[in-house]
């Protein structure tokens, strides 16, 4: 799954270099000429859906780098069914290709039909399915929770 991963975004870096080509074959490419109004679905192994990702603009920042500005991601259910079953938003965050996670600074949003998360300075471990937040994190709970309280 590293792998599919990290060739995607690969992918999104190559299509950077051509995106450079302005028709003179002898002109430099430029990495930093960003991916404009991406998207892109990610599959698990058994070939379902597992990822919708769009973004406004992906631009190279080096070897092992690539920052995402307007990223929209959808989570699929992984099977026939091809239920989204969460979204995650952040204006910008960058990608991680050696470690296959994503984090930013700013504002992120993640939701689902039991909670909405929103926090800043956050970590998302693509691999782990996981978003950890260090700054500002509300979470508003839409599932039961039980008598908790005694």
């Amino acid at each position: 799954m590293l792998r599919k991963h990290r060739a995607t975004i690969l992918s999104w870096v190559a299509a950077l270099a051509f995106s450079a080509l302005s028709g003179n074959a002898q002109e430099a490419i430029s990495l930093n000429a960003p991916v404009e109004n991406f998207k892109t679905p990610l599959f698990n192994e058994d070939g379902y859906r597992s990822w919708h990702l769009k973004a406004d603009q992906a631009i190279y920042q080096n070897e092992t780098e690539v920052k995402i500005l307007g990223l929209y991601a959808r989570q699929f259910s992984g099977d026939e069914k091809n239920e989204v079953i969460s979204t995650l938003e952040t204006p910008e965050g960058t990608y991680d290709l050696n470690n296959n996670l994503a984090h930013g600074a700013g504002i992120i949003t993640v939701k689902s039909d039991q909670f909405q998360l929103t926090g800043q300075a956050w970590i998302w471990q693509t691999q782990k399915n996981t978003v950890t937040i260090h700054k500002d994190a509300k979470i508003k709970i839409f599932a039961e929770i039980g008598n908790i309280l005694k």
